[in-house]
């Protein structure tokens, strides 16, 4: 389900991007991801809820690529997107080894997953008020 809804959500984000700005798709995109993962940590959820979520998280997170590039490529020119994108690409990178080792010691300290969870979908909901909140760069 999270690898389908990636799919679509490149393809719909992408789209939606042309019409609304990367910036408001960014946002947008990063709440979305943000609420499905707040809401895995209702107790008690059916597996046919944690599908649902995952798809809800995964069509959010399928605006990473699209909606970052392009926002990287419209805030500093076409021009200078393979200088700069590279640091924009590496912090998903790190995001993707530490966010895993942050979430496995929350688990440690705590016994359950609600703080993790809880801490992923702050940093989805910091990330849209970034965006929310980001001046232009003329």
């Amino acid at each position: 389900m999270f690898a389908f809804s990636n799919f679509a959500g490149r393809l719909v984000w992408g789209f939606l991007s042309d019409f609304l700005g990367a910036r408001a798709c960014l946002a947008l995109a990063l709440s979305v991801q943000g609420v499905g993962i707040a809401l895995l940590a209702w107790p008690g959820m059916a597996g046919g809820a944690y599908l649902l979520l995952a798809a809800v998280v995964g069509f959010g997170f399928g605006g990473n690529f699209v909606l970052f590039a392009k926002e990287t490529s419209q805030a500093f020119g076409v021009e200078r997107l393979a200088n700069i994108y590279p640091y924009v690409f590496i912090g998903y990178a790190l995001a993707g080894i530490f966010g895993p080792l942050t979430g496995g010691l929350l688990y440690d300290f705590t016994g359950n997953y609600f703080a993790g969870i809880m801490v992923a979908a702050l940093i989805s909901f910091a990330g849209a008020a970034l965006f929310v909140r980001r001046k232009t760069v003329d």
